[in-house]
């Protein structure tokens, strides 16, 4: 069962505040919060869990595939409506595809382009989900006004130079444009608002608006993972298998993953630990530590956070059938990495 932010609080709150929870002040919650996102970050990072996953609908800008901001990668992508898609999944290449000896090179040469299939990663840090072309404008709306607004720094004007220092784009309860003409996008940096912004290019001969991007009010430095998908036209459209991305639990009723509680108070513990400068212990709480692998004789040894994700992921591992599967009593069955 998935917890919220507020349901998690009164189970895990001993193992990481010294302040009784009916005691606890704003701070001593703030604090407490911290400290619950830090460690799912954490465990995020560790391991692809059993509820890290998400199957999701996502449409092509130009030819390229940007993830939202709950998601950090793609696992598996499946045309649903492509040019070039042809109705069988596609391939996810690694970033040095188009740098390798025997490889393509780089796809932005459509003849070579049409001929992969597949997915390439281009980027982690874009900050929109399209790209505007020509001598544009950026716009924001949002209902709510906030008075730090966001920051552009940078990108080219309208003759292609580099522009010096920043440029503000206030956010108002209504729209907003900037005086700055574009040709390159600028990096962008937002203040927490309270409310969604959505951020526009504005082409400065047809007045046309394109959205670019709809940022959460507690986003502050838009950072997004983008494929190029070289075979694929504007507007296709897949089905994607992918892992969610760390995104700290700040309201009430944000979600925890993973939820497993007996994992978040092990690695809360873990915590505790290495606060103290216990290196040993805290990596113990933490693991992984393989409790029952191996030689049968030792010492036993106690299963960590991860390990307890682990074992909740096996239930599916053993109910799934693998990609590549040998007997366990042939050749390669007998490597633990194998399956």
């Amino acid at each position: 069962m998935l917890l919220t932010l507020a349901q998690a609080r009164p189970v895990l709150w001993r193992y990481a505040s010294n302040v009784p929870y009916s005691a606890a002040s704003n701070d001593d919650i703030k604090a407490f919060d911290d400290t619950l996102n830090r460690l799912l970050e954490r465990l995020l990072i560790e391991g692809k869990w059993r509820s890290c996953f998400r199957r999701v609908t996502l449409q092509t800008h130009g030819n390229t595939l940007t993830l939202p901001r709950n998601l950090s990668t793609c696992l598996g992508c499946d045309p649903i409506c492509s040019t070039g898609g042809g109705g069988f999944p596609l391939s996810i290449y690694s970033r040095w595809f188009e740098f390798a000896a025997s490889g393509p090179g780089l796809t932005s040469d459509c003849a070579r382009a049409c001929s992969i299939r597949g997915l390439l990663p281009v980027s982690d840090f874009a900050q929109t989900f399209a790209d505007p072309t020509g001598t544009f404008y950026l716009r924001a709306k949002s209902t709510v006004a906030s008075g730090r607004g966001i920051t552009l720094a940078g990108g080219l004007d309208e003759n292609g130079d580099p522009i010096d220092g920043n440029v503000k784009l206030l956010i108002a309860n209504g729209t907003t444009t900037t005086t700055q003409q574009y040709t390159e996008m600028p990096f962008i940096e937002k203040a927490v608002t309270g409310a969604s912004v959505q951020l526009y290019s504005v082409d400065t001969t047809t007045a046309v608006e394109t959205l670019l991007c709809v940022y959460a009010p507690s986003e502050t430095v838009p950072q997004y993972k983008r494929y190029s998908v070289p075979a694929a036209a504007d507007g296709d459209t897949f089905a994607c298998l992918c892992k969610l991305a760390f995104v700290p639990a700040i309201n009430d009723s944000d979600l925890i993953i993973p939820s497993v509680t007996d994992a978040l108070i092990l690695g809360l513990m873990s915590f505790q630990f290495r606060d103290k400068n216990d290196a040993e212990r805290s990596a113990l709480y933490m693991g992984p530590n393989y409790p029952g692998r191996g030689d049968s004789t030792a010492k036993p040894v106690m299963a960590g956070a991860v390990d307890v994700l682990d074992s909740d992921r096996a239930e599916d591992d053993s109910a799934e059938v693998p990609l590549l599967n040998f007997p366990t009593d042939y050749a390669a069955g007998n490597i633990y990495q194998v399956h």
